[in-house]
């Protein structure tokens, strides 16, 4: 493979490409549930590879001079401005225009809120927690659990999925289908205050220090 693609820019897209490929190829599977399948042949992809270059393996796809312990970081590089430039602006713009705040009803906002707050307490006091111990200090701990607060990426690409699972794979005519139709909505409604409430944060205190 390494004697195709012999260069930085086309690993990356070769990369790209193969794990777009498995991302999508399980969802034409029809009558068997895989649909996380693809997210998990994409990231064991991906890991396969960077072992695989570390090695200088499989040695008939590899050149003997060549020296490829470098090239899972180059195409880390290169996919991170795609992720970056492309496919996470289209994300959040996906997951936000799939959310009518029109419609939503005014006692789900009090009640998203709330477990947003009471979610996030639970979480820091427990990434405060973990961290006890002689490595880290009171400071260090305390900003390590702040810097897991915000939550965006995550959230936009699972957010959906409940709705989408309800959507696809329920019969209409089951007895709870607008149940849980209903639920799929109100989780994904969730999410979307998640993000709007927690990232900001994460966006006030980087140009803070950063400004500093």
């Amino acid at each position: 493979m390494t004697y195709i693609v012999d260069t930085k820019e086309k690993r990356a897209i070769a990369t790209f490409i193969f794990a777009v490929f498995i991302m999508f190829s399980f969802q034409f599977i029809s009558g068997m549930n895989l649909s996380t399948a693809g997210t998990i042949g994409s990231l064991v992809m991906g890991i396969c590879a960077n072992q695989f270059w570390k090695a200088n393996q499989p040695r008939f796809a590899c050149p003997p001079e060549k020296n490829q312990q470098s090239y899972g970081a180059k195409v880390q590089k290169d996919l991170e401005v795609i992720w970056v430039y492309i496919c996470q602006p289209l994300l959040f713009a996906l997951i936000g225009s799939s959310v009518k705040f029109r419609d939503i009803e005014t006692d789900l906002i009090g009640k998203s809120i709330a477990l947003v707050f009471i979610g996030t307490a639970i979480r820091t006091v427990i990434a405060f927690g973990v961290l006890w111990g002689p490595k880290f200090n009171y400071k260090e701990r305390l900003l390590i659990a702040i810097a897991w607060i915000p939550k965006a990426t995550v959230q936009a690409a699972l957010a959906s999925n409940p709705l989408n699972l309800v959507k696809d794979d329920m019969d209409q005519d089951k007895q709870y289908y607008d149940q849980y139709l209903e639920w799929g909505d109100k989780i994904q409604t969730t999410a979307v205050f998640y993000i709007l409430i927690t990232a900001p944060k994460k966006l006030i205190i980087y140009l803070n220090l950063r400004l500093d």
